[in-house]
């Protein structure tokens, strides 16, 4: 028998928990965290570590500013992800309908994951070359680097503990042995978003351990990219600054920038430049129509003769956002309109899980999350390998109906 202190003590620890799930629910449900959050913070970055003139400003906040227009008015209509995500989760988990072809395609993937390495090379031994594939290489690293799949389902399928690490340690180091950082940071979200919808025990040490883990998981995070940064790139990622005029070769770098570790540079770099360098060409008003082009046509890339082109300050950091393209395109009317569909499209992928809630449609909506969290970035969404990974995933979830229905009849005429 509890007596009364002791159930004023369950009792606050209850509430307590419940105030932090209802926390998390709310930042996993809030349309503006997926897309205006990591603008926002690569924003803040770039004013803190970039010498900025003054007739930059209009466009560094381009981005950050049709974006928050289009998500504002978006959510006057949608205001949230519309689901409790943590009800959706617990019932793809009690469901055994779909685990049949889950467990089989986890296991493609996991095999396939050696003769990747051996066709195209074991790259922490060529760090320079981890780009570089073999002609039948390319197709085994398009299902390889899925490997993050294998969280989710080893979260809300696999009871024994000692396969689900192993399953949740392979999606994490496969990336690292083919020094792949965007593939380590899909998997390393999918990880996150996972344990902050698997249920906690109300107790006061399980509740601690649970945000513990969470917390510190992205130190490791930052450590392992900018190991991996400086393993494959070396001196090549060091970057000078030109002060606070704009020249070729050089960044406008501040001089709180260097006080940083070259480690940690590098992190700061990766999540600034896209947006440093999506400015740059708004500033310039340049137009390159044969970027968007090629990325939208990849088995014809040689045909367009100014694909990469772009007078970025610095060659080797090219990458501008997940817009860079359509902004070379047409401008930031074309840019609205890119942020519209991908808004719209991140609408659908949730009201599909909504509608039909199974792992398949819940891989579909952590591919379009990712994407959107990270579209300030890299150019990542509008690739026709995107497209080729929601029909496989349609195509999966037809299969596993199909047996279903199939195993049904049997039984029924039995």
């Amino acid at each position: 028998m509890l007596n009364t202190a002791d159930e004023n003590c369950l009792s606050l620890v209850e509430k307590r928990f419940c105030a932090i799930d209802c926390v998390r629910g709310i930042i996993l449900n809030l349309l503006t965290v997926y897309f205006l959050l990591p603008l926002y913070v690569c924003l803040g970055l770039i004013l803190v570590f970039f010498n900025i003139p003054s007739n930059f400003y209009i466009s560094l906040f381009a981005l950050a500013g049709l974006s928050t227009f289009i998500v504002l008015v978006s959510s006057l209509f949608y205001s949230q992800v519309g689901v409790r995500l943590k009800d959706i989760y617990g019932f793809i988990s009690a469901n055994k309908k779909h685990r049949p072809v889950a467990y089989l395609t986890c296991i493609l993937i996991v095999m396939l994951g050696p003769i990747d390495i051996l066709l195209n090379g074991f790259k922490l031994a060529d760090p320079l070359n981890y780009a570089e594939l073999s002609e039948y290489g390319r197709f085994a690293r398009h299902i390889t680097t899925m490997c993050w799949i294998l969280i989710p389902v080893a979260f809300l399928f696999i009871q024994q503990n000692y396969i689900k690490y192993l399953l949740i340690a392979y999606a994490i180091i496969f990336p690292i042995l083919i020094i792949d950082r965007n593939r380590l940071f899909m998997s390393f979200f999918v990880l996150i978003f996972c344990m902050l919808l698997t249920p906690v025990k109300s107790s006061e040490r399980q509740l601690k351990k649970s945000n513990v883990r969470i917390y510190f998981l992205i130190v490791p995070v930052i450590l392992i990219f900018a190991a991996i940064g400086e393993f494959r790139s070396g001196d090549a990622f060091l970057v000078e600054s030109s002060g606070e005029v704009f020249t070729q070769g050089f960044f406008p770098l501040s001089d709180t920038f260097y006080l940083l570790p070259e480690g940690f540079q590098q992190v700061v770099l990766y999540l600034t430049t896209p947006q440093f360098n999506f400015a740059t060409i708004d500033y310039n008003n340049f137009i390159n129509e044969d970027f968007l082009k090629s990325q939208l046509s990849p088995f014809a890339r040689e045909s367009f003769d100014k694909y990469p082109y772009a007078p970025v300050l610095i060659e080797r950091f090219n990458v501008g956002t997940e817009f860079f393209p359509w902004l070379l395109y047409g401008g930031l009317p074309l840019v609205a309109i890119a942020i519209s569909a991908l808004v719209f499209v991140f609408i659908a992928a949730v009201q599909l899980l909504k509608k039909h809630p199974n792992i398949f449609t819940l891989l579909i909506f952590l591919r379009v999350a990712y994407v959107t969290l990270f579209a300030g970035f890299a150019p990542q969404f509008f690739i026709l390998l995107n497209l080729g990974f929601f029909l496989l995933m349609m195509l999966l979830w037809k299969i596993s109906i199909s047996l279903d229905t199939e195993s049904e009849v049997e039984l029924a005429n039995e």
